[in-house]
């Protein structure tokens, strides 16, 4: 479902660092993480087809039987701390192209504001006329983007990600985002644009339940993210009645610019 700029010391940009380098975590972290969490009695397992409900509790308990449960043990979650102003960091990666990441913090996935923050994301970026799409790769500016909230558990982020053209700054990109989400803080979304997105969302949503693995991916993370399937359900009715209000002050609320996360992944020197 995939972020004011990062750090570029040509242009003097205030850099706050993260609270946590993301090179500080070692293979044991890994390890221990794993050792802690993963365990039988913390599994979700969805079965969907015509199948035999015995025979299919029998090969579960032949594949997980022999593994010990262990102790459930939470250790509370730290709250990150409340952002004050915008973090910036550049990095030089193994790619060919510019790629900008923006990050903006949002709430939980069962969220009443979670249909809307959707609906944006249909209006951004999904579909060839998407506001991102036309702004950035009609233009010659990016050649995909993506714009969503994670959907998670917990407060996460809606992320937008953009992989330039070559000689594309993500400066330029970054300017075009941001005008595009001004836009949607002072200008209703138009009823047939919204039509056109809610569609293309509610496509996409048929899509993924075609399969049984889509069924069982969605039942899954319904049941985990949300509580139940009921409350999946629920939000996509809830999807299909948002108003260009409810965008224009979820837009407000949530893409605070002062309180932006920027990536900027550059070329490896050499390159």
């Amino acid at each position: 479902m995939f972020e004011t700029a990062f750090t570029e010391r040509p242009y003097h940009w205030p850099v706050i660092g993260y609270e946590q380098d993301l090179n500080l975590m070692s293979a044991q972290d890994a390890r221990d993480f794993y050792e802690h969490y993963y365990s039988p009695n913390r599994a979700t397992i969805v079965i969907v087809g015509d199948v035999n409900e015995e025979e299919v509790y029998q090969k579960i308990s032949k594949a997980y039987g022999s593994i010990p449960n262990k102790p459930a043990v939470e250790a509370p979650i730290a709250m990150d701390s409340e952002q004050t102003a915008q973090r910036r960091k550049r990095l030089e990666l193994n790619i060919e192209v510019q790629k900008l990441w923006l990050a903006y913090k949002v709430p939980a996935a069962n969220a009443p504001d979670a249909p809307v923050l959707d609906a944006i994301q249909g209006v951004l970026a999904e579909g060839r006329n998407s506001r991102l799409n036309r702004a950035l790769v009609d233009s010659g500016i990016a050649g995909s983007v993506s714009a969503g909230s994670l959907g998670l558990k917990d407060p996460g982020l809606f992320l937008i990600t953009a992989d330039l053209q070559k000689g594309k700054t993500t400066l330029l990109a970054e300017s075009v985002i941001t005008r595009e989400l001004e836009r949607l803080k002072t200008t209703p979304v138009g009823a047939d644009e919204l039509k056109r997105a809610l569609n293309v969302l509610r496509f996409e949503f048929f899509g993924k339940l075609a399969t049984t693995g889509g069924k069982a991916n969605y039942i899954g993370a319904s049941e985990l993210q949300l509580g139940s399937v009921e409350a999946a359900l629920a939000q996509e009715e809830a999807l299909t009645h948002v108003t260009p209000e409810q965008i224009m002050q979820a837009a407000q609320k949530y893409f605070d610019t002062s309180k932006l996360t920027v990536i900027v992944g550059v070329p490896k020197r050499g390159k």
